[in-house]
């Protein structure tokens, strides 16, 4: 076509006094009618508009970025925030981004492009409960993304993909409604299904600890299941597929909100069903015990576990021994009502977004919490104490990207 446009088109160099004289010469010698040059225009105006958005795709960063959004009582992520000013006790940045960092995979035939989502139910926000209980959550603004096809699990032979490591999923709540932290339960089954087929075991966080402690070894491909918050969906919807399955899971509960039973929106789990779960292979520790809100210093928020807050008492800035004294009470108020309710003999922390600082680390050691589960990205060996995890529960994590992730084995 474009052949056909330039019929008898050469090129000539004019000087720049030369110019119109040039452009003469150049249209006589394409003999274009107006209308040819019309669309010869827009043709190439097309073109251009293609190799614009195609280098504008590709020049998006890869890795999650961190946004503050309010979200219901209970929801969260697993991430850390980001840059800004210093709060009073200045949280660690866990990992960077977040619990995923996930790097564009490209080439072959197990790539896994990334793409933005558009529209649907991926971008819907988790329903926002009225009259109070809503948190502020730090949440990983959805990264570009590629709706990867589905894997087919038909014919796949199981492989060693690492060994003397464990991965640790994240998970939230699920919904038909996807969001940053939600996923569906289609999605969540898929997720299983290609974990069992491409020959990955799923390990108890217990196993898992004794890997930890030097007292046993964990098979090639171990991948421990956890649930942040404590969302009731977890019973209603992974529990029937991890139980069919004999798929052990662990729920970090924010253990003051089981306790208190204020109805919230997304529903949290009650004790009924968590000793239900506990009787088929679930096991739960502490999310924190009322430390999962968020404060806000010089224009960034910040978990009340790492930031000191205005004390209720005297109206001012928690002191430095005031502020340990209420991280402690708390870390041991949710330790002890859990070994009370389900027998716990050994404490976890996961810590609320994802953030830290060296007075939460001494403070849970002084209070028997060997190992704190944190918002970076990556696998564990037997030396951690710190432990990586890695998100699996928003909805750009297909199936073919999660395994794509744990195939890497780093």
């Amino acid at each position: 076509m474009l052949e056909w446009l330039l019929n008898g088109y050469s090129c000539q160099t004019y000087g720049p006094n030369q110019t119109t004289r040039g452009m003469t010469i150049i249209m006589k010698r394409w003999r274009m009618r107006s209308w040819q040059t019309l669309l010869l225009i827009l043709v190439l105006g097309v073109a251009a508009i293609g190799v614009a958005q195609h280098v504008m795709t590709w020049s998006k960063p890869s890795t999650m970025e961190f946004q503050a959004e309010k979200v219901p009582a209970g929801a969260s992520d697993a991430g850390g925030q980001q840059g800004g000013s210093e709060p009073a006790v200045q949280p660690s940045q866990q990992g960077g981004s977040g619990s995923a960092v996930l790097q564009e995979q490209q080439g072959g035939s197990g790539s896994a492009v990334l793409q933005e989502q558009q529209g649907g139910s991926g971008s819907a926000a988790l329903p926002v409960q009225q009259g109070g209980n809503v948190i502020t959550v730090l949440k990983p603004a959805l990264p570009s993304i590629n709706k990867a096809q589905t894997l087919s699990l038909t014919n796949v032979t199981p492989k060693t993909y690492y060994k003397n490591k464990v991965a640790v999923l994240t998970y939230h709540h699920l919904d038909s409604e996807e969001s940053s932290v939600t996923i569906t339960p289609e999605r969540f089954k898929a997720h299983m299904d290609a974990l069992k087929a491409y020959g990955f075991h799923v390990i108890s966080i217990e196993d898992f600890i004794d890997f930890l402690q030097k007292k046993k070894s964990v098979p090639a491909n171990a991948v421990v299941l956890t649930f942040d918050d404590g969302y009731e969906s977890v019973y209603r919807y992974a529990y029937p597929i991890l139980k069919s399955e004999g798929m052990p899971a662990t729920v970090f509960l924010i253990v003051g909100y089981v306790e208190d039973g204020t109805a919230r929106k997304p529903a949290i789990l009650n004790w009924s069903e968590i000793t239900e779960m506990k009787r088929n292979g679930f096991s739960f520790y502490s999310h924190t015990y009322n430390s999962h809100d968020t404060v806000v210093q010089k224009g960034k928020e910040y978990s009340q576990l790492t930031a000191k807050i205005v004390s209720s008492a005297t109206n001012k800035l928690e002191t430095d021994q005031e502020y340990r004294t209420r991280v402690r009470t708390d870390l041991e108020k949710a330790d002890q009502i859990l070994a009370d309710k389900l027998g716990n003999k050994l404490n976890l922390l996961c810590l609320p977004h994802g953030q830290s600082n060296s007075e939460v680390n001494e403070i849970a050691a002084q209070v028997h919490i060997p190992y704190i589960f944190t918002g970076d990205d990556g696998f564990n060996t037997n030396k951690a104490k710190l432990i990586k995890r890695i998100n699996a529960g928003s909805p750009y994590v297909t199936d073919k990207l999660l395994i794509t992730r744990l195939t890497s084995g780093r």
